[in-house]
Formats: C-alpha cells, sequence, structure tokens
C-alpha cells in the first residue's frame, strides 16, 4: 500500500507539473494529454522497477522473469489501455475532426466533465486490497463491489449533478466567459461520465480478483468509442452520446460476465 500510494502521488505530481508548464506556456491540449501520459510512464517504469528488484528474490517456477512479469500484469495492462483510450480518445479525435475553435470549446468542456471520473479514486483504493485478500482467502467479495459501485454512484452522481445544474457560473468562473456557451455541453459531459466511473470500479475489482476474462470486452469497447467517433462526430453532444453508449454497453458486458461466472460456480 505504501508503493501504491507513493506511485499515485508521483503520478499525481508530475501530471500537475506538466500541466501547470501547459496553462504556463499555453501548449494546448497536447500539453494535457503529455501530462497524464508522462505521469502514468512515471508510475509504470518506478513501479516495475520496485516490483523487478522485488520478484528477483522469490522462489519461482522454471519460466524466465520477464516471462512471469508479463503473465501477470499483462491483463492489468491491457485493461489500463482500455480505460486510458476510453478517457482520452474523444479529445484527440475531435481536435481532428473538428475546427480549432470546436475542439477549444469540448477541451474546455471535458477537463470539468472528466472529473466526475477521478472522484472515486479513493474508493478503488481501499476496494482493491479488500478484494485481493478476499481472493487470496477463497471468500466472497461480492458485497465489496456493491458497496463500492454505490458510493460512487453517491460521489460520482452528486459531482456530475453539480455539473449539470452550475454548469453556466463552473465555465464562466475557470475561462473568464471565453467558452460561457459550451456550459449545456459541460452539464451532458459530467451526466456522460458516471458509466465511466464505474466502470472503473468494476475494473479494479475484477483485476483484484484475478480475473482477466473481461480484458477483451474493455478493449472491444474502447475501440467501439474510437469508431463510433470516426463516422458520428456531426456535434460536440453527438460525440458525447458516443462515449456515454460505449461506456455504459462497457459497464452492462463486465457485469454481465461477472454474474455467469457466479451463477456457473
Amino acid at each position: 500500500m505504501v508503493l501504491l500510494g507513493g506511485l499515485a502521488l508521483l503520478s499525481s505530481a508530475v501530471r500537475l507539473g506538466i500541466g501547470g508548464a501547459t496553462a504556463v506556456w499555453d501548449l494546448g491540449v497536447g500539453g494535457g494529454l503529455g501530462a497524464s501520459v508522462a505521469g502514468n510512464a512515471a508510475s509504470v517504469a518506478i513501479g516495475g522497477a520496485v516490483l523487478w528488484f522485488a520478484w528477483r528474490n522469490i522462489e519461482r517456477g522454471p519460466a524466465p522473469l520477464a516471462a512471469e512479469l508479463w503473465r501477470e500484469t499483462s491483463g492489468a495492462l491491457l485493461a489500463t489501455l482500455g480505460l486510458a483510450l476510453f478517457m482520452s480518445a474523444d479529445v484527440v479525435l475531435v481536435k481532428h475532426y473538428f475546427d480549432p475553435r470546436e475542439a477549444g470549446e469540448y477541451a474546455a468542456a471535458a477537463v470539468m466533465g472528466k472529473a466526475v471520473v477521478y472522484l472515486p479514486g479513493a474508493v478503488m483504493t481501499v476496494l482493491y486490497p479488500m478484494a485481493a485478500e478476499d481472493a487470496a482467502l477463497d471468500r466472497k467479495s461480492r458485497p465489496l463491489l456493491i458497496q463500492g459501485l454505490l458510493l460512487v454512484v453517491a460521489l460520482s452522481g452528486a459531482g456530475a449533478a453539480g455539473l449539470y445544474a452550475l454548469s453556466e457560473p463552473v465555465i464562466h468562473h475557470l475561462y473568464g466567459g471565453k467558452y460561457d456557451h459550451v456550459s449545456s455541453l459541460l452539464g451532458m459531459f459530467g451526466l456522460a461520465m458516471l458509466p465511466l466511473a464505474l466502470t472503473q470500479v468494476v475494473v479494479s475489482y475484477l483485476l483484484a480478483k484475478g480475473r482477466y476474462g473481461f480484458v477483451p470486452w474493455v478493449l472491444f469497447w474502447a475501440a467501439a468509442l474510437c469508431l463510433g467517433i470516426v463516422f458520428f462526430h456531426g456535434s460536440g453532444f453527438q460525440v458525447i452520446a458516443v462515449v456515454f453508449a460505449a461506456s455504459f454497453l462497457c459497464l452492462v458486458s463486465l457485469l454481465v460476465l461477472d454474474a455467469r461466472r457466479l451463477r456457473a460456480r
């Protein structure tokens, strides 16, 4: 847990530093995406190095260390990649398809709207080790998942409702009237992020239980989101609708997959 907390702080510090540079030097959307990528890369690099040196002293089978590391971490890596696409692919594609003014308006709404997804971070930090412990002791932990989902509905739901109700003053306060006319976009953005916030909790729970059969579904719906935006990008609202649909269908797929596994036991 100390390592996990330290990596989370490191990732946040890197993002904050690059985000500050983005604001000072006006690096735009690319700078914001760079901050996210650099923060995650720093966490992966340092966490991977720590695990590598720790695992070198652990008794293991005949397989090479690199092969064991890949087997144990590839599922989490691919799931994280899928979630990263859910979080950032829309902004990248909007920047490609929209004119600079419209892309800037969408990015302005996305910055605040996606804050809803970060609200349940504390829930996932607590849920993961508890679910992992239950898996190690072969105990049922479905109630943990239900409690986590309910907490996220409360936290992210309150955040989304707040953004919807206060979108105009929030946009005006942050951007000084430059993007006042996109307040309705922000209101819808917050609501559209709810399924993704819940999906993150389910993914964290399944990873803690050592179940990786869901990973192809995350990647499938992330790819579907990208293709959906390629074909449906007539407006910011249309893009948000695609994000909501892909996130919701991904959430339903994961819950159905886990429910079927429970019934098959």
